[in-house]
């Protein structure tokens, strides 16, 4: 199998955060099925910017927590690697 290499820093990281945010999803919707978790991380992420817990629940509430929750991963994913290079 031929896997292209990429040597831009600013899309490898925007390609690893969108993989983070993907199973992060994943884990976080898995964790509230099971009752793990009484809410989940959209709605937690959501209720930093909506007044009410109930706006954060709606389907709004949880539009903008998954943009909140994709753009923190995007910027950790590019901050991890333009820094683990110089850190090693």
């Amino acid at each position: 199998m031929n896997i292209p290499k990429t040597k831009d820093r600013m899309l490898l990281g925007i390609i690893s955060g969108g993989l983070v945010f993907i199973v992060q999803s994943l884990f976080d919707y898995m964790s509230v099925k099971r009752g793990i978790s009484k809410r989940s991380y959209w709605t937690t992420a959501a209720g930093v910017w909506v007044s009410s817990r109930w706006q954060a629940g709606k389907w709004n509430g949880q539009l903008l927590g998954a943009w909140m929750t994709f753009g923190l991963n995007l910027v950790n994913g590019i901050f991890m690697v333009w820094m683990l290079p110089k850190l090693v």
